[in-house]
């Protein structure tokens, strides 16, 4: 690698792992207000106000993950072929 150039791939694992982050801890606040929707119902105000906003960030969280996801693949995919190399192996972080 160019020592001038930035290491994309390393770039791009990062905004994955934040990404994945993101959508772990919207998920768990999502989940906790499930049992608060159930005890409070659906007509509750505050339960169902709380719920859509839950569902809203959880979803666009699960959308940048994706995002990231499909970034980092294609990014490996393009780069094995171009460069002959095969794929990054490191893979998502766990």
């Amino acid at each position: 690698m160019d020592a001038g150039r930035p290491d994309i791939g390393k770039r791009l694992r990062e905004a994955l792992a934040r990404a994945k982050t993101e959508y772990q801890t919207a998920k768990t606040e999502y989940d906790r207000l499930m049992v608060y929707a159930k005890d409070l119902g659906n007509t509750h105000p505050d339960g169902a106000t709380s719920f859509r906003s839950a569902l809203r960030q959880r979803n666009a969280a699960l959308m940048r993950y994706n995002e990231a996801l499909v970034s980092l693949t294609l990014y490996n995919f393009n780069r094995s072929i171009l460069e002959n190399e095969p794929p990054d192996e490191t893979g998502p972080p766990r």
